[in-house]
């Protein structure tokens, strides 16, 4: 059920297993789990308190989520039952369930990585890597209002707002949804 019948470039469906396979490379490569690799080159130097396993995060100010149900809003998750939900440590390079979708961080914590990529992506990217995130991967043959036209290296580009194109990624887990553009 994870594949679909279209050959690469032909059709355009969003997946999360695209994160979890770019955390796996990340391992190979680094030789550090990916939760470690990001601390380190993102979180650490941006001076965030940010993680993949709540218990780690210093704030007490952690948002429980909610969703409707019959017109009533639920407790979905608080920060007990999110320190419950911790993942298994798989070996290096097999850890592609949790990246996508499992981080915690605040919208100040986000506004921070958004200066760094406003400003080229210093201090946790070369430039290089910057650039060619910003390049255009995949293009889809969408109309010119839906949200999803182009695709740069794990990055949505839209042209959805006249006469600005916007660079970010939308985040929908676990009730709560995010637009970083």
């Amino acid at each position: 059920g994870t594949y679909s019948n279209y050959r690469p470039g032909e059709h355009f469906q969003y997946s999360n297993l695209g994160c979890g396979i770019l955390a796996c490379v990340t391992e190979k490569i680094t030789g550090k789990y990916f939760t470690e690799y990001v601390k380190d080159v993102v979180f650490k130097p941006l001076n965030l308190d940010a993680s993949f396993v709540v218990t780690d995060i210093k704030s007490d100010d952690v948002a429980s989520t909610y969703v409707m149900r019959n017109g009533v809003p639920k407790k979905l998750r608080d920060r007990k039952t999110f320190e419950e939900l911790v993942y298994d440590l798989f070996p290096l390079g097999d850890s592609f369930r949790g990246p996508a979708g499992g981080c915690f961080i605040s919208a100040n914590g986000l506004m921070k990585i958004m200066i760094a990529f406003l400003n080229g992506g210093e201090p946790i990217l070369k430039k290089e890597t910057f650039d060619r995130m910003m390049q255009m991967s995949y293009t889809c043959k969408f109309t010119k209002h839906e949200s999803y036209t182009a695709k740069g290296l794990q990055l949505q580009i839209t042209d959805y707002f006249e006469g600005a194109r916007l660079y970010g990624h939308f985040g929908d887990a676990y009730g709560v949804k995010s637009h970083f553009l």
